[in-house]
């Protein structure tokens, strides 16, 4: 019984561990404009539930850093960050919806 305890023990927390070390280097490789290492490391973080991960991911695509400019992605990795309370997240997502609504609005 301990051993299958264990076992499900391992096998919830190593994902967890390989998410927060990779997005800690993608944010080493952001922060040092090594763009391509940053989004190797970065996505499968992104998509595995890193909020972190996912605000450097949402920053690579709308400032476009390495990778072509993706506004309606950057908008869905800062929405995700968002929702898990990443407070940076929570602003970029509302200005994003801010400028969306008003541009909208504006051209009608």
């Amino acid at each position: 019984m301990r051993g299958i305890i264990a076992l499900i023990l391992l096998w919830v927390m190593v994902p967890t561990a390989v998410s927060v070390a990779s997005s800690e280097d993608g944010v080493k490789a952001f922060q040092r404009g090594d763009y391509q290492t940053a989004l190797s490391e970065l996505k499968p973080a992104a998509d595995a539930g890193n909020m972190q991960a996912q605000f450097f991911l949402a920053l690579m695509y709308y400032e476009s850093r390495g990778i072509p400019k993706n506004v309606p992605n950057a908008f869905e990795y800062f929405s995700k960050a968002a929702r898990q309370g990443h407070m940076d997240a929570q602003g970029a997502t509302g200005m994003l919806y801010f400028y969306v609504q008003f541009f909208l609005n504006e051209t009608k």
